[in-house]
């Protein structure tokens, strides 16, 4: 549910919505260039052509097995073809689709399932000596109405349908040729599901409009000064964030994509040699660790045009090297996954520019900065970013009263960082009042784990906090009080305590202090 300000008639009679899908992108691709590069890992290369056989078979796959606008697939899997393709896929089908992180386990997991309710999950079998098929399979015996595990890959266990054999199945022949164009999902609804976990550490899940989605990547494009020359990377291992890129700007303007399973440094830089890469979308850490790699003046950058970094603070010393180094301007890109809000910065702005502001806000997005009792602050003074974006959110999935929670009546969100402008109108973000830490790039919720080690015996009292790290941005450390004096709760413990909750690596606290009881 919209505030009342916001309307589908405002977003088409404002020229923010347009009727192209991300489906009818690659559709029309594979029309215009079908023998043309559009997508490839280190295992496959699909032309834009092959791409949408791919595509279509899977769609018609999942209609097949009674996927409808109602069914949603959660879809776990590095940076792969696959991962890209099965968006669109759920797209053409008109059933919905919820990336997950590769890094999520079972909390999390077993969280979304039942939160969305989810019919089917699609998971390689390993990956990085974690069998994403066994977890797959305890969340099905256990999670009612999750019915399906599809296999991305070999082997295929017994009782998991392939996705493989699905894409031999030329189910073409048996359907009308207009069967996805009457099932697809229609440019003012929604397809990808977004897991966002908000505030609380406990995930929600975000509705956009597919036309949004397209309107945005456009002005991305522009801003950026993308054309169907470019070939953009995909290194990060998440669903969303730095691959937004890939997902919809690339279709869109005929791009092509170069994915990396799992990043390295030295494997991204062989790859942007390699492929000839002119745009990559990162985030902070992985510049880090490019440009300290001991091999990085062995490889050709010379084809490189951009850089875009999202996902976290981009530090100015680190903004520099980069640029230094890599011989490639960088841009940042600011946004909250909830509110829609996303500024950005040409690639002709100055380097004060690109590197001590996050640009200007992208479209039509309107955003304040207020002070505590919610008025404009001066020119100058440092206020909470308070925004109001017009053509990107559509809701919370499932949680009304969230939506209704997170936006004033007249649709104004408060994202929870600090910001100013400087004399051009860009935006200075100068902190956050949220207590979140940001570790390369992924969210860590201090509550969250503080609930958990809370459970052990020798804890009384804890607290996480963020600690500054020049490759991670930020480590979470652990501020503990034991329950007894002579308590002794070494960091291996808590570790192993915590891995045992199934808590995701990412977020178990790296450094512990010690407190007198």
């Amino acid at each position: 549910m919209l505030p009342s300000r916001f309307s589908e008639k405002t977003y088409w009679d404002g020229g923010f919505w347009k009727t192209l899908t991300t489906s009818d992108a690659w559709n029309r691709n594979a029309e215009e260039c079908p023998d043309r590069e559009a997508i490839s890992d280190s295992k496959r290369q699909l032309t834009w052509g092959e791409a949408k056989i791919w595509i279509d078979r899977l769609a018609l796959g999942l209609i097949e097995r009674n996927y409808t606008k109602s069914d949603v697939l959660m879809v776990q899997l590095p940076n792969r073809v696959e991962l890209a393709l099965i968006r669109v896929a759920c797209e053409r089908a008109g059933c919905l689709c919820l990336p997950i992180n590769p890094a999520f386990r079972r909390k999390e997991m077993a969280y979304a399932a039942r939160f969305v309710r989810a019919k089917g999950i699609m998971v390689p079998r390993e990956f990085g000596h974690f069998n994403y098929y066994d977890l797959a399979a305890s969340l099905v015996e256990e999670i009612e109405g999750l019915e399906d595990i599809f296999i991305v890959g070999e082997p295929v266990p017994g009782g998991a349908i392939s996705v493989d054999h699905m894409i031999q199945d030329d189910l073409e022949k048996t359907y009308p040729a207009d069967c996805l164009e009457r099932t697809k999902c229609l440019p003012m609804e929604f397809s990808v599901i977004s897991m966002t976990t908000g505030t609380t550490g406990f995930p929600k899940f975000l509705e956009r409009a597919i036309c949004s989605h397209m309107d945005m990547s456009g002005e991305f494009a522009r801003t950026w000064e993308l054309t169907d020359k470019d070939v953009i990377a995909m290194f990060s291992p998440s669903s969303g964030g730095p691959n937004i890129a890939g997902y919809f700007v690339a279709p869109l303007m005929k791009s092509r994509v170069v994915m990396l399973e799992r990043f390295r440094s030295d494997d991204a830089l062989r790859l942007i040699e390699k492929e000839r890469i002119t745009v990559i979308p990162v985030v902070p850490t992985m510049l880090v660790k490019m440009i300290e790699d001991p091999h990085f003046r062995q490889f050709d950058l010379s084809s490189l045009k951009l850089i875009i970094s999202i996902g976290a603070a981009l530090p100015l010393k680190l903004a520099r090297d980069v640029e230094d180094m890599m011989g490639a301007p960088i841009v940042q890109r600011y946004g909250s996954v909830d509110s829609g809000l996303s500024a950005t910065h040409s690639p002709d702005d100055t380097r004060n520019v690109r590197h001590l502001t996050v640009g200007k806000p992208v479209g039509e997005a309107e955003v304040k900065l207020v002070d505590d009792a919610g008025n404009v602050v001066a020119d100058g003074e440092i206020g909470e970013l308070v925004i109001r974006v017009k053509r990107e959110f559509t809701g919370y999935f499932k949680d009304t009263k969230a939506t209704l929670q997170s936006w004033t009546g007249d649709g104004w969100y408060k994202i929870g960082d600090l910001g100013k402008w400087d004399d051009k109108g860009n935006l200075m973000i100068v902190g956050r009042k949220k207590e979140m830490i940001i570790r390369g790039g992924q969210n860590i919720y201090p509550s969250e784990i503080e609930e958990l080690l809370l459970d052990h015996e020798k804890i009384k009292e804890v607290a996480i906090i963020g600690i500054p790290d020049d490759i991670m941005g930020e480590r979470a450390c652990a501020c503990v009080v034991p329950t007894k004096p002579d308590d002794f709760f070494p960091l291996e413990d808590m570790v192993a305590f915590l891995k045992a909750k199934e808590v995701s690596a990412y977020k178990i606290p790296e450094r512990i202090e010690r407190f007198p009881a």
